[in-house]
C-alpha cells in the first residue's frame, strides 16, 4: 500500500479557506514553504508570532504556515497544534484540516485523521487527495469497503490518479477481489511505469491467484525500478520466494 503523500506544488490547489498574505512575513514564509525550505518558513512564522505586531485575531494565518511546514518537515505533534489553533477560529479551512488529518495519520491516530479528512471532503467535495488518503486510513483499520469507496471516488474526480489505482488494487486484495486488484494494478503501473512499488503489489495478487511466472516477472521488474536499498532487499527476499514457488510448480 502507498503511503500518505503531497508533493510541494498542490500547497497552493489544497489551500482551499486558507489565509490570503496579508503581510510580507506571510508571503515569506509561504514562499519558503513552496520552495521546501521548512525551517525558514518556521522560523519567520514564530518570529513574527512572538514579536507582539501580529493582532490576536490574525494569528492563525501565521499558525498555518507554521503548521503545514512542521507537517512538511515530519514534525506531527506541532502541526497538529498549530493547526488547531487555526479551526479553533477559521473552521472554513479546507487546508487547515487536510494538514492536521495528514500529521494525524503520521501519528498513527486514524481515528482523528479520518474525522479531519472527512471535514476536508465536505469543505471542498473535488479534492481527490482528501478522498485517497482517508482511503488509506480506512484501509489500514481493515475496512475495505470504506477504502474501495474513497479510492473509487478520488479516481472519478482525478483519472490519472496513479496511487489511488495501487492503493485500491491492494484494498481489493485484501478483500478478495483479486481479478479487480489486478485490474488496478495493471492501470497504475500504466499511468506510472517506473514505480517498482505498483509491480511488487501486482506481483502478491499474482502470487495469490498462483501465477508465479507472472510474479517473478513482477519483482523482477520492481528491483530494476527501485533504488532504495531496503525496498530492493524485500523485492529480492520476495523474488527468491516467488522463484521457489515455480519450481514446486513445474
Amino acid at each position: 500500500m502507498g503511503n500518505i503523500w503531497l508533493t510541494i506544488g498542490l500547497i497552493a490547489s489544497l489551500a482551499v479557506g486558507a489565509p490570503a498574505n496579508p503581510n510580507e512575513d506571510l508571503k515569506k514564509a509561504n514562499d519558503a514553504i513552496q520552495a521546501g525550505r521548512f525551517d525558514e518558513a518556521i522560523s519567520i512564522a514564530t518570529q513574527a508570532l512572538n514579536s507582539g505586531r501580529v493582532p490576536t485575531e490574525a494569528e492563525f494565518y501565521f499558525y498555518w504556515e507554521r503548521g503545514v511546514a512542521s507537517y512538511f518537515k515530519g514534525d506531527a505533534k506541532q502541526a497538529v497544534a498549530d493547526l488547531s489553533k487555526v479551526v479553533e477560529t477559521q473552521q472554513g479551512s479546507a487546508s487547515s484540516y487536510y494538514f492536521r488529518g495528514l500529521a494525524y495519520y503520521q501519528l498513527g491516530d486514524g481515528e482523528h485523521a479520518i474525522a479531519d479528512l472527512t471535514s476536508t471532503i465536505k469543505l471542498d467535495p473535488k479534492n481527490a487527495d482528501a478522498f485517497a488518503n482517508r482511503g488509506e486510513n480506512y484501509q489500514n483499520k481493515k475496512q475495505w469497503d470504506n477504502a474501495i469507496a474513497d479510492y473509487t471516488q478520488a479516481i472519478a474526480l482525478k483519472p490519472n490518479y496513479g496511487m489511488a489505482f495501487n492503493d485500491r488494487c491492494t484494498a481489493r486484495e485484501a478483500a478478495g477481489k483479486l481479478d479487480d486488484a489486478v485490474a488496478d494494478c495493471d492501470e497504475s503501473i500504466v499511468l506510472e511505469p517506473a514505480k517498482g512499488l505498483y509491480y511488487s503489489n501486482r506481483a502478491d495478487v499474482y502470487g495469490k491467484l498462483g501465477k508465479w511466472d507472472m510474479a517473478v516477472a513482477d519483482l523482477q521488474k520492481a528491483l530494476t525500478l527501485e533504488s532504495d536499498a531496503s525496498l530492493r532487499k524485500q523485492y529480492q527476499d520476495e523474488l527468491n520466494s516467488a522463484k521457489a514457488k515455480v519450481t514446486t510448480a513445474h
